[in-house]
């Protein structure tokens, strides 16, 4: 169920693929920008959201979240997790991806009966569950977990699989 990939050296360029096609969901953004109680009101927020602007800054490669960078906006924070030698072809590794969606806990309520982090984590699975990124494959759904508590902030890691030549 995991993606396919030759030596590793896709890794990099198919983490960026997966972050771009994130960055075209404008509710999304929206979710990880606006920091207010009602972030996808489009008559309070009416603008488009540049997402190119949000990459590496909510939208980031690199797992380690620093106290600094910690301020009081969403982030995703996209990496892979672990390779395995793909036992019909030892050139190739498969890969599972996991996105962690970071919260600050003056985020967490928004309007709407909603939870910011748990309607960033549906949106995440709008944008890349059962679709395909060119040259990748079709990426899978496996389940979220929590994956850390600090004073200012909460984080949720998505699982996701890549089905590579389906």
């Amino acid at each position: 169920m995991d993606s396919m990939v030759k030596y590793g050296q896709e890794t990099g360029k198919n983490l960026i693929k997966i972050g771009k096609r994130l960055l075209e969901n404008q509710e999304l953004l929206m979710l990880l920008v606006n920091t207010d109680l009602d972030p996808l009101n489009k008559t309070k927020h009416p603008e488009t959201i540049n997402g190119y602007k949000l990459m590496n800054k909510n939208i980031l490669f690199v797992p380690l979240l620093k106290a600094d960078s910690q301020d009081t906006s969403s982030k995703l924070v996209l990496y892979v997790d672990g390779g395995t030698i793909n036992g019909l072809n030892s050139d190739n590794e498969n890969l599972s991806l996991l996105i962690n969606v970071y919260c600050p806990y003056v985020e967490w309520t928004i309007t709407g009966d909603n939870l910011r982090p748990f309607a960033i984590m549906s949106e995440v699975r709008k944008s890349l569950q059962d679709r395909k990124i060119n040259g990748l494959g079709e990426l899978k759904y496996l389940g979220f977990d929590m994956s850390g508590l600090t004073e200012e902030m909460g984080c949720y890691s998505m699982r996701f699989a890549i089905n590579a030549f389906s």
